[in-house]
């Protein structure tokens, strides 16, 4: 088509010049009209030729069509012959099946719907050439007629052919918009079967660290950690959690949030920042306060499970001990302190070496007099050692350790701070009780602190009458209100009294 149309081009060039050279003579006579017109309008004497004036302006304007028909046809020629190429060369790649990246209803619609469209773009472009070339062809002097007659609008083809331009342009920018989105749902999803991989991985490595650990242990040491160990701690939260209740995250994820406990987490040595703890001070010694049934337990197990979540290879290790007044083996200093070494000695099993030397040389008794002594220097020197890696102790109810061996304990948790900066506490008892002069921050449980979380376990707690007979919505709501005023935003009573209301 395009050689046609240059046979075309190059058949009527002489016809074309001749126009060419027509129209411009016939621009510039009219450039004068506007100083003609002024004359006839103003000059008494040129009234009479102004009837001749209007049919020669006329004529003119007839003589003057062709050479702008010819102009709009030659720029459209030009303008629908390049873009003839153009949208050959785009839609092999856009209508191609074989380069679509989703093969989904949506994008097979928007496919066929861009494929009617270009046709339509493919018939207005040709029928424009066919229309140049025929008019190439034929008597140049009836086209020219036609073109003064104003029979043949090349502009308003051309614009016509811009229009439905337009509309597929914005036809394929909608499909790549589509083919984009789809796109990014595939990497998204591809993500996501990453990081599931990854997961798995992280717990592939975890149980790797594990095995390692376990592995590079002698009979001898399995021993010797045998002999250390006077409760398994975590079997021993779990038994504690069940005793008590549940764990309601409405009613202790909140400490999570706190500003002390972040400023608490977040500037361990080796431990990686936490943005949101910059602006705290540091703090090394944390001490959770509050009165009996306050939840101070039921937080430092919710702690518990947040830090030991973490990343094992990234992550502090964990160490902690709930003392229990009740349970002669566990209400003094030395079994806080075996429990406390025994969980550090599983994490980090190379301080074992510590606990070998002084075997070596004379058995450890840690049921003997000086035990708790002989067992405290040994911490102290895992805790000189190179080779610690940051640990958190958490403990909870000091107050429940013996009076007696309070102190020795307290001492622990001051030299510890001392010996190194890799070491943190986190304590909880009640308000009687006081903590050598360590530089510590407090989070206080009181009325004020508790009330929310409070009510959202006198929620949780009767929302499980629901599916008992007697108890409507009525009774529940006027049961809520009466249990919420006598609590006094603390656990204690509804622990105690709330049963006795639900029989």
């Amino acid at each position: 088509m395009v050689r046609l149309v240059k046979l075309g081009q190059e058949k009527i060039k002489r016809a074309t010049k001749i126009t060419e050279s027509m129209g411009s003579f016939v621009e510039k006579i009219l450039l004068a009209k506007p100083m003609v017109d002024f004359m006839l309008q103003n000059v008494p004497q040129a009234a009479p030729a102004a009837v001749p004036w209007a049919g020669v302006c006329m004529a003119l304007d007839m003589l003057c069509k062709p050479a702008k028909a010819n102009k709009a046809n030659l720029d459209g020629v030009k303008y629908v012959t390049a873009q003839m190429e153009w949208y050959c060369a785009l839609t092999d790649h856009i209508l191609d099946e074989t380069k679509i990246i989703s093969q989904g209803a949506p994008i097979a619609r928007i496919l066929s719907r861009l494929r009617e469209k270009t046709i339509v773009l493919y018939r207005k472009l040709l029928l424009f050439l066919m229309q140049s070339v025929s008019s190439y062809h034929s008597h140049q002097g009836l086209v020219f007629i036609e073109n003064a007659a104003g029979l043949e609008d090349w502009s308003a083809s051309l614009s016509s052919i811009k229009d439905t331009e337009s509309d597929l342009k914005a036809s394929i920018e909608h499909f790549i918009m589509v083919q984009d989105r789809d796109a990014l749902q595939t990497i998204s999803s591809r993500a996501n079967d990453t990081m599931q991989i990854l997961g798995s991985l992280e717990q592939t490595v975890t149980s790797y660290i594990s095995y390692q650990k376990n592995k590079d242990r002698s009979e001898a040491d399995r021993s010797l950690l045998k002999k250390l160990c006077v409760v398994d701690t975590p079997e021993d939260m779990e038994e504690i959690e069940d005793r008590k209740d549940k764990l309601l995250p409405a009613a202790s994820d909140w400490i999570l949030g706190m500003p002390e406990f972040k400023a608490f987490v977040g500037e361990l040595v080796g431990e990686p920042q936490d943005a949101t703890s910059q602006s705290q001070p540091s703090c090394r010694l944390l001490w959770i306060k509050g009165h009996a049934g306050t939840g101070k337990t039921m937080l430092l197990i919710r702690i518990v499970r947040e830090l030991t979540a973490r990343s094992a290879s990234l992550s502090p290790s964990v160490c902690h001990f709930f003392f229990q007044y009740t349970n002669n083996s566990l209400n003094n200093s030395m079994a806080a302190l075996r429990s406390l070494v025994w969980m550090l000695l599983l994490q980090q099993p190379k301080l074992l070496s510590h606990l070998q030397k002084k075997n070596d040389n004379t058995e450890i008794n840690f049921e003997s007099r000086n035990g708790f002594f002989v067992l405290r220097n040994i911490f102290k020197s895992m805790l000189q050692d190179p080779g610690l890696q940051p640990v958190y102790f958490i403990v909870d109810a000091l107050d429940e350790c013996n009076s007696h061996a309070f102190p020795a304990f307290d001492d622990i948790i001051y030299d510890s701070l001392v010996i190194t900066d890799k070491v943190k506490w986190l304590v909880a008892g009640r308000p009687t009780w006081t903590l050598k002069g360590h530089a510590k921050s407090l989070v206080e449980l009181d009325t004020q602190t508790l009330k929310e979380p409070v009510q959202a376990y006198i929620a949780h707690q009767l929302a499980q009458l629901k599916d008992m007979d007697g108890y409507t919505d009525e009774i529940i709501k006027d049961l809520s209100a009466e249990v919420n005023s006598r609590a006094d935003n603390t656990y204690l009573w509804v622990c105690t009294g709330l049963p006795l209301w639900a029989v």
